[in-house]
């Protein structure tokens, strides 16, 4: 009998599902992550841009974390943790995030210099790695490993479930900036607005991807500290 396979309609019913019901803290928690590098991008300053791609790259890199943390809070069907709760709840495991996307962006970006391909493999074995993280506290390389150890079987699916999400980005934040004209305030409003509303499609894509990965390994998934996140003793 073959071990049973990764449901990719399931993974999108669940993702846009999570969206509905986490978008009161996901779309401001993502307005406020990325209103500074708009404002940024605004300048004539090359420091200033310079800065502003930073900024977006932690911020990124934060908003993924916070949105595992979502992910995981609505698992009982309760939304415990308020945006605060969130960001509180991700300020451990954040220089261990931060590693684990700069190692995986360089590795993913020297394997798409090597003809494409391995660029692409190494995005699909790391499709996880920062729910790894987040969830089960471990470091960067340690989180690589398990992510690649979670894919095992699946790859081609979790492939198809990330390009699929990222075809959705694009074409969504392509639209709504075309919409703004040549007008150089326009596409800065346009480009945050649609920044925010798809930052959470690619989150929580990874986040899903986890919970079934770990669904089809036959893991649990480990319990947040809900009480600590949420300033409770």
């Amino acid at each position: 009998m073959q071990p049973p396979k990764l449901d990719t309609a399931r993974v999108f019913e669940r993702v846009f599902a999570i969206y509905r019901l986490q978008a009161r803290v996901l779309l401001p928690a993502a307005l406020l992550i990325y209103v500074v590098p708009s404002l940024l991008v605004l300048s004539s300053s090359v420091t200033l841009q310079a800065l502003a791609l930073a900024a977006v790259l932690v911020g990124g890199v934060a908003y993924q974390g916070l949105v595992v943390q979502a992910v995981r809070d609505i698992q009982d069907g309760v939304r415990d943790l308020s945006l605060g709760g969130l960001f509180r709840s991700i300020s451990q495991v954040f220089a261990q995030l931060m590693w684990t996307a700069i190692l995986v962006g360089i590795a993913v970006f020297l394997g798409f210099l090597a003809f494409i391909i391995p660029g692409l493999v190494l995005l699909t074995w790391w499709a996880v790695a920062a729910p790894v993280v987040v969830c089960e506290v471990r470091s960067a390389p340690e989180a690589m490993s398990r992510s690649r150890q979670l894919v095992h079987g699946h790859g081609w699916r979790v492939f198809s479930v990330l390009i699929v999400t990222l075809l959705l980005v694009f074409v969504a934040s392509t639209l709504l900036v075309s919409l703004a004209g040549g007008d150089r305030v326009a596409i800065a409003i346009a480009s945050l607005i649609a920044r925010t509303l798809t930052a959470p499609i690619f989150a929580l894509a990874s986040a899903v991807l986890y919970l079934e990965l770990l669904q089809l390994k036959g893991e649990s998934l480990p319990p947040a500290d809900i009480a600590s996140f949420s300033g409770r003793t």
